[in-house]
């Protein structure tokens, strides 16, 4: 697995942070660490599991949890209708 980095001589990356400051420049670098991360050899985003309230990534047992109460909600109606 071969991991890219980030060049920091690179013109895009020198325009980026001169015209745009710091705060776009640390937000664009860590995206592309994430993208590396994740998906080293294609740079695609990945689909992860996302808790929304908390802000965080999601346990695989959280996203169980919510596909089955989905799924029961979705029963409910289907019986009502019956």
């Amino acid at each position: 697995m071969t991991m890219e980095v980030i060049d920091e001589e690179d013109d895009k990356i020198k325009y980026l942070k001169q015209e745009c400051g710091d705060e776009v420049y640390e937000a664009v670098t860590k995206a592309l660490e994430e993208l590396n991360e994740y998906n080293p050899n294609g740079q695609c985003p990945i689909l992860e599991l996302w808790n929304r309230n908390e802000r965080r990534k999601a346990k695989l047992v959280e996203g169980i949890a919510q596909i089955l109460k989905q799924w029961k909600q979705q029963q409910k109606r289907y019986r009502r209708r019956l």
